[in-house]
């Protein structure tokens, strides 16, 4: 079994920085996941990156939730508040994307953020040609039908895959949606057929030996420990970043997407 351990909200704050550095430093994680319009915190992830000799391991977590949007058009639409600043909650508001954001004019405008958000990635020097998103935001159908041309456009290899625990959600819509999303989703190319969850999820699932699983974390140093701060897991109890990795090396071989190729 192969296992990808990723840190998301790379270049979200300081305090996130220096604790996703000393994961990949120190083998907790095998890849981070970059948000790119955070400015100075973008800034200081980029460079702890580079200094630290992991910048191939770094790909793309695609924002439109939090922080200030890299481009113009997108600010005029229901993703955005008065002042500019990303106030999408796509936990509490998902069916609100299909609602508010399916006409021409919105999808052209989000495509324009996330082609911004491409090319800074890119600029950076990064190399990893993988994707995610912040709260799962590249799975909402006028985000997907934004950024898959894209895809195409700039070469990029994969895209994390829905998370299985969306489409068992008790809320019928919700379900509802997150099942169409999944089957639209696996159409495309950029499908990569593993399981993506945290490390609580994927005890639970039902695992094959054959397939690649990657394990999403959100490293966060807290009254001096490192720990997995995902929100995912029941109860929303952290857990420590070595109980996770050491955990996890139970099942399979740690390593990262451009491995798979």
């Amino acid at each position: 079994m192969r296992i990808i351990i990723n840190a998301d909200d790379f270049g979200r704050e300081d305090s996130r920085n220096t604790a996703i550095n000393y994961s990949m430093i120190n083998g907790y994680c095998s890849q981070a996941s970059i948000m790119v319009n955070m400015n100075d915190f973008t800034d200081e992830a980029v460079k702890l990156s580079k200094d630290n000799g992991y910048q191939d391991k770094v790909c793309l977590h695609l924002n439109l939730t939090l922080g200030k949007p890299l481009s113009k058009k997108i600010t005029g639409t229901s993703l955005c508040d008065k002042n500019g600043f990303f106030k999408f909650n796509c936990v509490n508001e998902v069916l609100k994307t299909l609602k508010h954001n399916m006409r021409l004019k919105d999808i052209l405008a989000i495509r324009e953020e996330c082609e911004a958000q491409i090319k800074k990635y890119l600029d950076y020097g990064f190399t990893q040609k993988h994707i995610d998103s912040h709260n799962w935001i590249h799975l909402h159908l006028p985000v997907w039908i934004a950024l898959h041309p894209l895809l195409k456009k700039y070469k990029f290899r994969s895209i994390r895959p829905i998370r299985p625990n969306l489409m068992k959600t008790g809320r019928k819509k919700l379900r509802i949606y997150y099942n169409i999303m999944n089957f639209i989703f696996k159409l495309s190319k950029y499908h990569v057929n593993n399981y993506s969850s945290n490390c609580e999820e994927f005890i639970d699932c039902n695992k094959s030996d054959n397939d690649v699983y990657e394990i999403f974390t959100h490293p966060k140093i807290v009254n001096g420990i490192l720990l997995d701060c995902s929100d995912s897991y029941k109860g929303n109890a952290y857990k420590e970043m070595n109980e996770v990795y050491n955990e996890l090396l139970k099942y399979g071989t740690v390593l990262r997407y451009d491995c798979l190729k």
